[in-house]
C-alpha cells in the first residue's frame, strides 16, 4: 500500500521516461549487471566483444572509440578479466582483444537469454 503522494510520484516518474522515450536495460544488460557485476561500460565492452567472438579480433579502434579512450579501455578490459577470468580476454597485442573460449562460455548466459 502506497500513500497518495508516492503513487503521484510514480505516475509522474513515468510520464517523464515516456516523454524522454527512457528505455529500461535490456535482458542482457540487467543479467549482466545480476550475474557478473559489470558497469554500463564494461557491459559495452563484453557486447562488442561477444558480437566479435567468431573474427580473430576486435581491434583497438573499433571498441576505443564507442567506449573512451585507448587507456581507458585496457583497464576496462583489466576490470572485465577480473570478473570473467583472467583467460575470458585474450590481448592481441597492437590490434585489440579477442574473447577466448572461457569468456565465450561466460557471456553466452547474458547475451543468450539464459
Amino acid at each position: 500500500m502506497m500513500c497518495a503522494n508516492c503513487a503521484r510520484l510514480l505516475a509522474e516518474i513515468e510520464d517523464l521516461k515516456a516523454e524522454l522515450g527512457y528505455v529500461g536495460e535490456t535482458g542482457a544488460a540487467y543479467r549482466a549487471r545480476k550475474t557478473l557485476g559489470l558497469t554500463p561500460t564494461e557491459f559495452k565492452l563484453a557486447q562488442a566483444l561477444w558480437a566479435g567472438r567468431n573474427r580473430p579480433y576486435v581491434a583497438i579502434t573499433a571498441l576505443a572509440p564507442a567506449i573512451c579512450t585507448e587507456n581507458a579501455l585496457k583497464i576496462h578490459v583489466c576490470h572485465l578479466r577480473k570478473k570473467m577470468g583472467a583467460a575470458a580476454v585474450e590481448s592481441i597485442w597492437g590490434l585489440g582483444y579477442k574473447l577466448n573460449p572461457a569468456g565465450v562460455a561466460v557471456l553466452e548466459g547474458v547475451f543468450d537469454g539464459a
